[in-house]
């Protein structure tokens, strides 16, 4: 038997753990790029990272990230994603990132993570 997902069930916002890192920058913000660009991305998109960033500094390496690695680039989608995407920065060993994560989710029910990280923190990640 099979069942459909309904809207209830979907996620309401999208966390990317390693968000600054090299997977990210290679396949998964030019993927969410695709996603926008075919009407498929409706949640925020929150990226977690140890690099120290702001929102802006996270956008700026999202527009670079899909010139350089995305293709069929459309620059309206590009500015769609880029207005989703918030950052968070921290240590993932630190509860005080959690905290600060926690006030960017804002209360969000239905929270999607991505691990984009070593394995060795994925402990961590799940523990905060």
């Amino acid at each position: 038997m099979t069942s459909a997902v309904t809207t209830a069930d979907r996620g309401d916002v999208l966390v990317l753990f390693g968000a600054s890192g090299d997977l990210s920058r290679r396949k998964l913000l030019p993927a969410l790029h695709e996603l926008e660009r075919h009407g498929r991305l409706d949640v925020p998109v929150v990226g977690v990272g140890r690099t120290e960033w702001g929102d802006a500094d996270f956008r700026d390496h999202a527009r670079s990230a899909i010139a350089e690695y995305g293709s069929d680039v459309d620059p309206a989608a590009v500015e769609r994603l880029t207005g989703r995407l918030r950052f968070v920065s921290g240590d993932y060993r630190e509860p005080a990132t959690f905290d600060r994560l926690a006030a960017v989710l804002d209360g969000a029910a239905r929270p999607v993570t991505y691990l984009a990280i070593p394995p060795e923190l994925f402990d961590d990640v799940a523990a905060g």
